[in-house]
C-alpha cells in the first residue's frame, strides 16, 4: 500500500500524491524476468526431458539408483560439449613478462611437422610434447626466487636429464614435490662442497673425493652428486633391493651397494665397496696428472646423510668415526621416532624445539670433540621444515 501521508488527500500536496502513485505501481508491477541460461546449457539442446544430464554428460551420477532421472539414454547421441580455452597460469604468464630467462631447451617436434609451409597448426599443438612439473618449474616464479632451484636451471647438464627417458620418472611428480627435492639435493651438494673446503679441497669437480650418500632412496641426490662433481666417485647405499634405478645407468661414477647401514660392520662393507671401484675418470679435457695428480695423492672419504630418520643418524655418526684417513660428515637429521621420548622430553623442559635439541645432542653427544671440526647450521633455502645440517671433519688442511 502506499505511504499514509499526515494530512487528508485533499491537504496532501501533489508531489506526496505522485509519489504515492509511483511506488504503487513499483509494487504491482509483474518480476523481471530470470536471467538467461549460462552458455553451457546451449550445447545441450535437444536432450530428452527427464534426463539425467551428469549421467549423460560425465557417465556417472552421484545419487546412483535413487536418481530421480532417468539414465535410459544413448550417451552417443548427444556429443559433449566443446572445451574452451584455458587461461595462462600466473607462473606461465609471469615467466612470459620476464622473458623466460630460465627457459629449459625446447623439446624438439617430429620431422614431419617442422617442414617449412607444410605444418598444420592444429596438427602441431596436438603432436607437441605435453609439459611436465620440470618445464612449468624452469618457468615459474620460484626458480628466480631460491638459488639452488636457480643453480639447477643453469647446471650445464639439466639438457641431458631433461631428455635422458631414465630419468623421466624422477621428474614425473607434483611441482611442490619436485622443489623440494630439489632444494634438498642442491642444499646438500653445498654443504659438501662447504665441507670440503675446510679441508683444504676447492676444487668443483671432485677430484680425490669418495662421497658416501647413506640411505639414498631413490638416489636423486646421488645422481645430482654424480652430475655435479664428475671427478668424484659415488657409492650410493640404502637397504631396499626394489629401488627403481635406472638413472644410474651411464654414469661411471656412480655405484649402488645394498646395505643396512646398521649393522656392525656396515664400515668395513662400504670400504670394500670403495676398494672394488677403480675410482673416477678423469673428466674431458681435464688434467691426469701433473700438480692436480699430486694434490689429491690423499683422498678424502665423505658421508652424506639427508633426512636420516631417528637413530640412522646415530649410526651416520658412527660410521664417520669409524673411517680411518680425511673424513667428512654431511647430516640432515630428520623427525625423531617413539623410541626418542627422551629427547622429546627434555627439550619440553627447556622449552625449545624438539628438532634443534635432537641436532645439537647429535653435534655434541655423537661426534667426537678431539681433533674435529664442528658446525651446524640452518640453510633456508632447502624448501623443507628439516632444514638444519651438521658438518664435521677430521684431517686435511
Amino acid at each position: 500500500p502506499p505511504p499514509r501521508h499526515p494530512l487528508s488527500p485533499t491537504q496532501a500536496p501533489a508531489a506526496s500524491l505522485a509519489q504515492a502513485a509511483v511506488a504503487m505501481a513499483v509494487a504491482c508491477a509483474p518480476p523481471p524476468p530470470p536471467p538467461p541460461p549460462p552458455a553451457l546449457w546451449a550445447s545441450r539442446e535437444g536432450v530428452p526431458e527427464g534426463v539425467c544430464t551428469s549421467f549423460l554428460y560425465k557417465g556417472r551420477c552421484r545419487f546412483s539408483e535413487g536418481c530421480r532421472f532417468s539414465h535410459e539414454v544413448d550417451r552417443a547421441a548427444f556429443p559433449l560439449p566443446a572445451a574452451t580455452p584455458s587461461k595462462p597460469s600466473r607462473s606461465t604468464a609471469s615467466s612470459r613478462a620476464q622473458g623466460e630467462v630460465l627457459s629449459p631447451p625446447p623439446r624438439s617436434l617430429p620431422a614431419s611437422a617442422s617442414r617449412e609451409g607444410e605444418t598444420d597448426e592444429a596438427e602441431a599443438g596436438a603432436r607437441r610434447p605435453a609439459w611436465r612439473s620440470v618445464d612449468f618449474l624452469l618457468r615459474g616464479e620460484s626458480v628466480h626466487n631460491n638459488p639452488y632451484l636457480q643453480e639447477f636451471a643453469r647446471a650445464p647438464w639439466l639438457a641431458q636429464v631433461l631428455e635422458a627417458p631414465e630419468c623421466q620418472s624422477l621428474l614425473a611428480v607434483r611441482g611442490k614435490s619436485l622443489r623440494k627435492e630439489l632444494s634438498e639435493a642442491f642444499g646438500a651438494l653445498a654443504a659438501c662442497r662447504r665441507a670440503l673446503a675446510k679441508l683444504g679441497r676447492q676444487g668443483s669437480d671432485g677430484a680425490g673425493v669418495k662421497v658416501v650418500d647413506l640411505c639414498c632412496g631413490k638416489g636423486f641426490g646421488s645422481l645430482v652428486l654424480s652430475l655435479s662433481m664428475p671427478r668424484a666417485q659415488i657409492l650410493a647405499v640404502d637397504k631396499n633391493p626394489d629401488i627403481e634405478l635406472a638413472h644410474f645407468r651411464g654414469r661411471s661414477n656412480l655405484r649402488f651397494l645394498e646395505l643396512d647401514v646398521t649393522l656392525p660392520d656396515a664400515g668395513a662393507r662400504v670400504q670394500a665397496a670403495l676398494a672394488e671401484s677403480e675410482g673416477p675418470a678423469p673428466s674431458e679435457g681435464g688434467p691426469a696428472g701433473g700438480e692436480d695428480a699430486d694434490a689429491c695423492e690423499t683422498e678424502v672419504l665423505l658421508f652424506v646423510g639427508i633426512h636420516l630418520c631417528g637413530a640412522l643418524s646415530c649410526h651416520a655418526a658412527r660410521l664417520y668415526r669409524e673411517a680411518p684417513g680425511p673424513t667428512a660428515l654431511v647430516l640432515s637429521p630428520c623427525c625423531l621416532d617413539g623410541r626418542r621420548l627422551a629427547v622429546k622430553r627434555r627439550a619440553k623442559l627447556l622449552k625449545v624445539d624438539p628438532h634443534l635439541y635432537w641436532c645439537l645432542t647429535l653435534l655434541f653427544g655423537e661426534v667426537p670433540s678431539s681433533g674435529c671440526r664442528r658446525e651446524l647450521f640452518i640453510d633456508h633455502d632447502v624448501l623443507s621444515a628439516k632444514n638444519t645440517f651438521l658438518l664435521a671433519t677430521r684431517g686435511g688442511a
